[in-house]
């Protein structure tokens, strides 16, 4: 997984960077122009997928806070794992059975 936030400059490298059957997150959009895909060849062959992650602004943010509050949203949490179990989390959430979150607690000193 790449998370690519360069944005249309450093998409190439990331295109470049990626594996066979790799993911890059394009987070935000850093320019106005819109220009073609660096190195699509690759993007192809590589069975690379690209997927946009859109900011919204503080005001956007805002709304989601007070709308969460006024309605009541709440987390799901399907479980807590303490730091030393951290491997029993990740093969849980693995296991693709869970419904909400998976947790790992840390220690607070």
């Amino acid at each position: 997984m790449i998370l690519e936030t360069g944005g249309q400059d450093t998409l190439g490298q990331s295109i470049a960077a990626a594996a066979v059957n790799g993911r890059i997150a394009v987070i935000g959009v850093t320019s106005e122009k819109h220009s073609a895909i660096p190195d699509y060849l690759s993007l192809i062959l590589k069975n690379v997928t690209i997927r946009g992650i859109a900011n919204g602004s503080r005001a956007m943010f805002v709304d989601l806070i007070r709308a969460i509050e006024a309605n009541g949203v709440e987390t799901v949490v399907a479980r807590t794992f303490k730091f030393a179990d951290a491997p029993q989390a990740y093969a849980y959430f693995a296991a693709a059975k869970h419904i909400g979150k998976v947790l790992i607690e840390f220690e607070r000193n």
